[in-house]
């Protein structure tokens, strides 16, 4: 209930207005539906009307708004101050802090609207995939926008301590900058659009004497199977000198010391890929342990968006208007949150345990409480 009284002191965005439905009722209705599979807000409705008697009894719910008076609420709440109290929470549970976090973009691929010419809805996620907790979001326009969204999420986050994985759209020199700024580090994805560095990296990888050279590692996971592929991969990591730091001008780059290769060859339905991929960092370690912090960054993809995809059915949202793609999108993370924090009885899948809270009233508020 910990997350239900930090939002109820949230400022009413229906302040003058006849108030009829409490904001605390509005909140913990919207939580006790999503956790029990409610994806829309006519399902969120139908979930109040039909647990009537019981929210009476839990929470001294006594009147069920329409579905409509649920959009017009998230559409009414400043996204800002959701997002303000939202972290606010988090700073209370995120109690064993991650040494790793992954900051990457989802788009929700049916927000769109041809029409008014309004493109889909894209929100740029931070996750600490060690403990499957979402920190942080913030809309931005596909693949635009970023840059400014992960310095003011860097800005609202303690992320001290922990590395910072981003994939190319962030490998910024002013990004650098405000990780080491945060008492963080750093492994940034560097390709096309950093061309001299990405040019000047492969040259480096290529160079015959280069692992002859002081700080020079490689590492060579061998071929194992994964969702119908086989797949090996290839490290190489270089602490960097002076020679390589002044050939790259890494001097611009806060903190730089270490460039990183992976080589990663698969094999999928008889068709063989070969794809070579580079990064930055500002800490120097083996090529095998850059190997499991490059592999850690897409736990933000199979962890979470996958999740949201799978169990909450984002990619099927038409939300846009207003606040309500944020605010919505802001609904699922903290049901996220509240999934893989609880366990209730045996273990249970996170959609598994959505249908246990839809089934089971005891099940949703041992989740809950």
């Amino acid at each position: 209930m910990q997350i239900f009284q930090t939002l109820s002191e949230m400022p009413d965005p229906r302040t003058g207005m006849n108030i009829v439905y409490p904001l605390r009722d509005i909140i913990t209705l919207t939580f006790c539906a999503v956790l029990s599979q409610a994806d829309s807000w006519d399902e969120i409705a139908d979930f109040g009307r039909l647990n009537k008697k019981w929210l009476k009894h839990h929470f001294n719910i006594s009147k069920i708004p329409s579905h409509d008076t649920f959009r017009r609420f998230f559409l009414l709440l400043n996204k800002n101050v959701f997002e303000k109290y939202f972290i606010s929470w988090i700073k209370d549970i995120w109690t064993h802090k991650s040494k790793h976090i992954s900051f990457d973009g989802k788009t929700s691929r049916r927000s769109f609207d041809n029409t008014k010419e309004i493109p889909a809805v894209h929100i740029l996620n931070a996750f600490d995939g060690e403990n499957s907790l979402v920190l942080a979001q913030r809309k931005t326009g596909v693949k635009t926008n970023e840059i400014s969204a992960i310095k003011e999420m860097l800005d609202m986050l303690d992320v001290g301590g922990a590395i910072i994985t981003i994939d190319a759209i962030g490998t910024q020199k002013s990004i650098a900058e405000k990780i080491i700024e945060k008492k963080a580090d750093y492994v940034l994805s560097v390709k096309d659009n950093q061309k001299k560095l990405h040019e000047g990296i492969i040259d480096c990888f290529t160079k015959e004497y280069l692992p002859f050279m002081n700080g020079y590692d490689r590492f060579h996971e061998p071929e194992h199977k994964a969702h119908g592929r086989i797949e090996e991969r290839t490290v190489q990591s270089y602490n960097i000198d002076q020679r390589i730091r002044k050939k790259l001008q890494l001097d611009e780059w806060a903190n730089c010391k270490s460039i990183i290769e992976i080589n990663r060859k698969q094999l999928v339905n008889g068709q063989l890929s070969d794809e070579k991929q580079y990064y930055i960092s500002s800490v120097q370690v083996s090529a095998k342990d850059s190997a499991a912090m490059i592999r850690d960054h897409w736990n933000i993809e199979n962890k979470l968006h996958w999740t949201l995809d799978v169990v909450f059915r984002e990619d099927d949202c038409r939300k846009r208007a207003g606040n309500t793609a944020e605010n919505f999108s802001l609904i699922r993370k903290i049901a996220f949150n509240i999934l893989t924090r609880k366990q209730v009885g045996r273990k249970r899948s996170l959609r598994a345990k959505r249908k246990a809270a839809a089934w089971s009233r005891s099940f949703l508020l041992g989740l809950l409480f």
